[in-house]
């Protein structure tokens, strides 16, 4: 919400559709990216044990391993860091979101919206699905 108590997506859908035509933007469905990131997530976590064990044995090493160790400790921070990105990121399969594929001139956009409520999102989407529809019917119209 914005510091005026309206929702973000009501004051920029404006915008949005005065500079991306409604043939450009596409609903995408999104059950496939909800497990990506779980993926992602449980692939970061292995990685995490599999630095931890070799910082356990970088530890047993009787030569001078002093670079192996700030390598290992990086790679620990690193990860470390990514689990906690994706966890944030790993939105549950139950949230109101919307992803729309946007093509413009110059690139294909990924975005997503996040809704307070389902009610919002199938407005959205239906409004989409419904303006096109008409948009083809009245073009058919015309050429007829």
């Amino acid at each position: 919400k914005t510091p005026f108590g309206q929702d973000f997506t009501e004051n920029i859908k404006h915008k949005v559709w005065l500079r991306v035509g409604l043939y450009d933007v596409e609903i995408v469905k999104t059950q496939g990216q909800v497990y990506k990131s779980v993926v992602d997530r449980e692939q970061v976590k292995d990685d995490l044990n599999v630095v931890t064990q070799m910082a356990e044995l970088a530890g047993k090493l009787t030569c001078h391993h002093q670079g192996l160790e700030e390598m290992i400790k990086d790679l620990n921070s690193n990860l470390s860091r990514q689990l906690s990105e994706a966890s944030t990121r790993n939105i549950p399969p139950d949230s109101n979101k919307m992803e729309l594929l946007v093509t413009t001139q110059a690139d294909v956009i990924h975005i997503v919206i996040g809704f307070s409520t389902a009610e919002k999102e199938n407005v959205l989407g239906s409004s989409v699905h419904r303006s096109k529809t008409q948009t083809q019917f009245a073009v058919k119209q015309k050429s007829s």
